[in-house]
C-alpha cells in the first residue's frame, strides 16, 4: 500500500513558479489551494497550499 507524507505552506501571493519547481525537484505534487479569508488568517488573505510525497 502506497504511504504519504504531507507539507501545507502558506503566502499571501500563492506559490511562485520556482517555488513550484523546486518542491517537484523534491518529489512534492500540489494536491490542492485554498484561499483563506482575512478573518481566517488573522491577518490578510493567505493563500494555502498542500503538498504531497510519497514515502518510500
Amino acid at each position: 500500500m502506497q504511504r504519504w507524507e504531507y507539507a501545507v505552506e502558506e503566502t499571501e501571493f500563492g506559490l511562485s513558479q520556482g517555488r513550484l519547481d523546486s518542491l517537484g525537484r523534491s518529489g512534492w505534487e500540489l494536491v490542492s489551494e485554498v484561499v483563506l479569508p482575512e478573518e481566517l488568517s488573522r491577518r490578510t488573505a493567505r493563500i494555502r497550499a498542500v503538498l504531497k510525497r510519497a514515502i518510500d
